[in-house]
């Protein structure tokens, strides 16, 4: 059944409770209310709405949302309010294999810092995929380029195959906050053999391999994750596949300025492997069955105060 968008009164915030939120204006289209059982065409109708000048909160109650497509959430002041039990699920196809882009939109390429799907958020609920093991195709949940300002919070990401749950391509000033991240299901990526699938990946934008294809020479810097969690959904993995980390050669471009605390990594070869990183900090965070909490890849990485912990 195709379920209609409903827009409510931007001063009806019954849904979404919990959350702190900001509506901009008394604009009616301001705040949506998915109806239960939205469809991806719904949810496009609702994203793709946004008066860049007034933003817009978008919330989605709990139930099971599929998605067959990825979404472009390319505007400016986006809020995706999710109830805890809600999830949303990219279906098994080669369109639905990311969740959300904001670097292209109708074969437009972004390529300024900013430009396009800045100071957005997602809170609360559940991102997962139909990943089983040794399914031999990728999944990026969330590639951001060029970004400025996002915050993920409260936030489930399931199980994926392999390559990445979040992709940061010259982006800045991102913050992860008590979310969860559940690993890397197979060893069948091309980058298996190495460091190469990473839950989450920060890089600059001139590697022009990334879905950017541009070379900006723009580092990803200002990056918080806060009370976050990652697992491995398989004990003691023979592949690196770390939690937080790159792979790729950036051309002397660092990622730089990346905070991690309060963050619990657990069945994991390599906790953080921060590859061409420049000033990270890893501070109380706790390491269960991890091989190599924190590995010697960057530059100027500072770590302190780790419980590190095994079986």
């Amino acid at each position: 059944m195709n379920a209609s968008v409903n827009y409510v009164d931007s001063n009806d915030v019954q849904a979404g409770a919990g959350y702190q939120y900001k509506v901009l204006s008394n604009n009616t289209n301001n705040l949506v209310r998915l109806a239960p059982g939205s469809t991806y065409a719904d949810i496009r109708t609702a994203v793709n709405s946004v008066d860049p000048a007034e933003g817009k909160v978008i919330i989605v109650p709990s139930g099971l949302y599929i998605i067959d497509h990825y979404l472009e959430m390319v505007h400016n002041n986006t809020h995706l309010i999710m109830d805890a039990d809600a999830e949303i699920r990219m279906n098994d196809n080669e369109n639905a294999r990311t969740f959300i882009r904001n670097h292209l939109r109708d074969g437009t390429v972004y390529q300024t810092l900013g430009d396009c799907g800045s100071y957005c958020s997602i809170q609360g609920g559940q991102i997962t995929a139909p990943g089983a093991i040794d399914q031999d195709w990728t999944v990026f949940v969330v590639g951001l380029a060029f970004a400025v300002g996002w915050e993920f919070k409260n936030v489930y990401f399931g199980p994926i195959n392999y390559w990445h749950h979040i992709e940061l391509n010259g982006s800045q000033d991102v913050k992860f906050l008590n979310c969860q991240f559940d690993g890397i299901y197979s060893d069948k990526g091309p980058h298996s053999d190495d460091y190469g699938t990473e839950m989450i990946q920060l890089e600059p934008s001139n590697n022009t391999g990334g879905p950017e294809k541009v070379d900006m020479n723009v580092p990803t810097k200002n990056v918080l994750f806060e009370g976050c969690t990652f697992k491995n959904p398989v004990e003691h993995p023979t592949i690196p596949a770390p939690a937080i980390g790159d792979h790729s050669g950036n051309s002397g471009i660092d990622t730089e300025d990346i905070v991690i605390r309060h963050c619990h990594f657990e069945d994991m070869v390599v906790g953080v492997h921060p590859y061409e990183f420049n000033n990270t900090i890893v501070e109380y965070c706790t390491f269960h069955n991890v091989d190599v909490p924190v590995s010697t890849a960057g530059t100027n990485t500072i770590t302190r105060y780790l419980k590190v912990t095994s079986d």
